[in-house]
């Protein structure tokens, strides 16, 4: 009887450990979805800091769109919240660089 109790105990642990794990890894993976995003910030505060955007391809932007929101479809197909995230924070500075660049062509 108590090596079953033992075995059961062992298991719930285990359970625990991978808990804990996947919570971390869950949080961490936030974070990053967040950073991931301060390239197009940046580029976006450059071009409305030197008013051009010659150097910024429109249909490059277009393309990164449709494949942001592709990519956000699936995740919230998946219910997969750190990769909504992403891609919803991508797809909104994409949208707004594209109308920034627009602008300042």
């Amino acid at each position: 009887m108590s090596s079953s109790r033992q075995k059961i105990s062992n298991s719930t642990s285990t359970s625990d450990s991978n808990q804990a794990k996947y919570t971390f890894m869950f949080r961490y993976m936030k974070i990053i979805a967040i950073l991931a995003q301060f390239p197009s910030l940046l580029q976006i505060l450059k071009t409305l800091q030197t008013q051009s955007s010659g150097d910024i391809s429109v249909p490059g932007l277009g393309v990164a769109l449709f494949c942001s929101l592709s990519w956000l479809f699936y995740a919230i197909r998946l219910k997969d919240q750190p990769l909504i995230m992403s891609y919803l924070l991508c797809s909104l500075l994409t949208v707004i660089n594209l109308i920034v660049t627009i602008i300042f062509l």
